[in-house]
């Protein structure tokens, strides 16, 4: 199982990280996809997952932008380091909201000559959803803020289903005041438990 970079861009206690790990995996045969990046002198990654109970620490990441950290991983699989088992287009922050929001921000991307090969067709719509940037390595990046107990869920239903999956999470309508997306509403759509009211999935 692939697991997703994960760096704090602010403050954030150990406790936190603990939690989200913990809620993270409490679905049925979900296992811990967050490797912590404390520092970007980091010698070695936790190619597997970085394993509870993560002790405190002091992030070598604060106040960094996403433009930053996506860069970062970028140089991080540029030198080599980034394994067979480190995902490569996802990544995750922690900033200053995520303690009070248990929440934290997903990032993934896809090559935009990809996505916009899918959608040749005139009858699709070629609108890119969502809350997302065309960043210079040729991939539409898209971020969620979601909820740590939905974190795999998403992740699942995002990286294994077709795009019309990622086309629901990016719809305005699952996203509250505060930027958190339902993840819970989008989930049960996915599997089925609730219907669709646009009838996409």
């Amino acid at each position: 199982m692939s697991v997703i970079p994960i760096f704090c861009t602010a403050d954030v206690p150990a406790s936190v990280l603990n939690r989200l790990i913990e809620e993270s995996t409490r679905p049925k045969d979900a296992t811990n996809m967050f490797s912590l990046i404390r520092c970007p002198t980091q010698e070695v990654i936790d190619l597997y997952g970085t394993d509870p109970p993560i002790e405190a620490f002091e992030t070598g990441f604060r106040d960094q932008s996403d433009d930053e950290i996506h860069h970062f991983v970028q140089r991080l699989f540029a030198e080599g380091r980034g394994g067979c088992f480190l995902e490569q287009r996802w990544f995750a922050i922690l900033d200053g909201e995520a303690a009070s929001q248990s929440a934290l921000v997903l990032y993934h991307g896809r090559k935009k000559s990809l996505w916009d090969k899918n959608r040749e067709d005139p009858e699709r719509d070629s609108t890119i959803p969502g809350e997302h940037r065309i960043r210079d390595d040729g991939f539409i990046w898209w971020q969620w803020r979601i909820p740590f107990r939905f974190a795999w869920a998403f992740f699942i239903d995002v990286e294994y289903c077709s795009e019309k999956v990622l086309e629901l999470y990016s719809r305005p309508e699952y996203r509250a005041l505060d930027g958190i997306v339902d993840a819970e509403t989008c989930h049960k759509i996915v599997k089925a438990k609730l219907p669709n009211p646009k009838g996409v999935i």
